[in-house]
């Protein structure tokens, strides 16, 4: 199943709860998926994530390209690195962002290129 597909699936769950987040996404790491939306990422991040997001500006304040650490791709990376902390940031493979209320493609934010490119 690819990365798309995995996240439609996830997707379709919270549609079915009706939770609709502003964002959905999933990575994959060695053949295991992991799914997030965007949220307020826990405060105990992994230190490699948190020294990158910190050059940004401060978590949970808005740097006018949207709220720091509040993304799913932190939300999905954090899972990663949970899973293996050795893996480089600009490793992470992510799908594309999904707007789960219309199930519409969007684009990556500034700060998730700048924190995993």
């Amino acid at each position: 199943m690819s990365l798309e597909d995995k996240n439609k699936e996830y997707t379709d769950k919270l549609s079915l709860k009706k939770n609709y987040p502003a964002v959905s996404i999933t990575a994959v790491l060695d053949e295991n998926y992991y799914s997030d939306h965007s949220r307020p990422c826990d405060p105990c991040i992994p230190k490699k994530l948190r020294k990158k997001l910190k050059e940004l500006g401060n978590l949970y304040s808005d740097n006018g390209i949207n709220i720091i650490g509040k993304c799913a791709e932190i939300n999905v990376a954090h899972k990663v690195l949970d899973v293996d902390d050795s893996v480089p940031l600009n490793r992470i493979r992510f799908s594309d962002p999904i707007r789960p209320r219309t199930k519409q493609k969007i684009n990556t934010c500034d700060n998730c290129l700048k924190t995993f490119n």
